[in-house]
């Protein structure tokens, strides 16, 4: 079983891995986002997806104790390859949100469409509570790492009845899992990340000022204009 939470006794992680999964895809970017402004800076470490979408970040001491406290990002660029569908045409994002305490060498971070919703419901929350967060104040600060662990809880609650699936299902890796309704909703949800993706950049061009802009689309949702997924108008979040 592959879990994002982990939480054996294992020795804190000097490195972190797992899949990037729509199908398995390869030539993507994954990276770790320690200052939780959704863009691969100098000093965060990254890799690229290789065999069956695995990937392995390594990682500096100081990354090393920060690693349970960042979201995973992952940039799917056009011309990666899904395993199942091909060659991507069309960009889109996926992410995990972090777990909030240590990760171990034993855990294995699986990032889907399906963890993506969870952080996509997170994400601008967190930009409107918080004009600056990086692993380093969070870890500091007790108090707002209790906010957060609380706002994560509810964003899985939320995708667990809106999806009627199972926390274990969305960290799963539902292809080696043989589970096909996990996969047939991760592979729907996508529709909608591509279009976030493309939507948001156009508005980030529209408001280069502005200190947080992005659109999601939801399905099965009211916000996803009366459930007309992936047809919606989509929520727009700025500041």
């Amino acid at each position: 079983t592959t879990t994002n939470s982990g939480g054996g006794s294992g020795n804190t992680a000097s490195s972190i891995s797992g899949k990037v999964i729509d199908g398995y895809v390869v030539g993507a970017t994954v990276f770790l986002d320690l200052n939780f402004n959704g863009v691969l800076d100098d000093g965060e470490p990254s890799a690229i997806s290789g065999t069956l979408g695995s990937y392995k970040l390594s990682l500096s001491e100081s990354q090393r104790q920060r690693v349970g406290y960042a979201p995973l990002i992952v940039d799917v660029p056009v011309g990666a390859t899904d395993l199942d569908l091909g060659v991507v045409k069309e960009a889109y994002r996926i992410s995990i949100p972090p777990k909030l305490s240590a990760i171990s060498t034993t855990d294995i971070v699986n990032i889907s469409p399906l963890t993506a919703v969870v952080w996509d419901i997170v994400e601008p929350q967190l930009a409107k509570q918080y004009k600056s967060l990086t692993c380093a104040n969070l870890i500091a600060d007790q108090a707002k790492l209790n906010g957060i662990k609380s706002l994560i809880a509810t964003s899985i609650n939320d995708v667990l009845s809106r999806y009627k699936t199972t926390s274990q299902k969305i960290y799963d890796d539902y292809i080696s899992t043989q589970d096909s309704e996990s996969k047939a909703l991760a592979m729907d949800i996508v529709n909608g990340l591509r279009i976030s993706l493309s939507e948001t950049i156009k508005l980030r061009e529209k408001y280069p000022s502005a200190r947080y802009v992005k659109v999601n689309y939801h399905k099965s949702d009211y916000r996803d204009n009366n459930y007309a997924y992936p047809n919606a108008s989509g929520i727009v979040t700025g500041k």
